[in-house]
């Protein structure tokens, strides 16, 4: 049985956290993004692979191992259409240089995404973009979109499985039938929860304002050390 992303969150081994994690994915994509060289992404790659392993486990390896069905294709488009001297076959050494080099970046930018998303919760992805003086309206914005969209996806779930239990999926004719009934039952549904949602917040005095997360940040020190190693990778290699 597969774990969700908020079970893996809950259960991962952090050594960074709260608002510092956030902040460390920010500063390891803008120094990526401003030396753009293959022993950047290498070592961040190693760097974050190292931390995600710690905190998730096979978590990560599952999740890192998903992209390589869309990014080893294209890895092998970019290596045959781009010009050059032919090195072996049908590829071109620049190809296979720019394939090799793409491969790392954006393995590199994956693992630093995996890494946010296996270790740190949106509330505190939220609370730490609301300390970068983001206006509180976007922040309370994109908190109630992503509860919707965990409604809406409950509610999807939950309608599929009793739909497949009364074999509403046999063939392409009741599949199209029970996808049309679906999708007006989903959206009649979530209407609802949603507005249950709404009465259970006011209930609860809600203001407008999103709760804070109570746990402070820690592992500065790792964060420190993530980024100079990433740092003086660039500038010495």
């Amino acid at each position: 049985m597969h774990r969700t992303i908020e079970e893996i969150q809950l259960k991962s081994k952090k050594v960074v956290t709260g608002a510092a994690n956030v902040y460390l994915v920010m500063v390891s994509f803008i120094l990526i993004y401003i030396f753009n060289s293959v022993s950047v992404f290498a070592i961040t790659l190693m760097m974050f692979s190292l931390l995600s392993l710690h905190s998730s486990g096979m978590d990560y390896l599952r999740l890192m191992k998903l992209p390589a069905l869309f990014i080893i294709p294209a890895l092998m488009v970019i290596a045959f259409i781009t010009p050059g001297e032919e090195l072996f076959w049908i590829f071109t050494e620049e190809g296979v240089n720019l394939a090799f080099k793409t491969f790392f970046r954006t393995y590199a930018s994956l693992s630093i995404m995996v890494y946010l998303i296996t270790t740190t919760s949106v509330p505190e992805i939220l609370f730490a973009l609301k300390k970068l003086r983001l206006p509180e309206f976007v922040v309370e914005m994109m908190s109630l979109i992503y509860r919707t969209i965990q409604i809406f996806l409950d509610e999807l779930i939950r309608l599929e499985r009793s739909a497949d239990s009364r074999l509403g999926f046999s063939g392409k004719k009741n599949m199209l039938k029970t996808s049309a009934l679906l999708a007006h039952s989903m959206f009649v549904k979530s209407m609802e929860r949603a507005e249950k949602l709404n009465m259970a917040m006011e209930s609860r005095c809600y203001s407008g304002k999103i709760p804070e997360p109570s746990s402070s940040s820690s592992g500065v020190g790792y964060v420190l050390l993530v980024v100079t190693v990433i740092a003086a990778s660039g500038v010495i290699l």
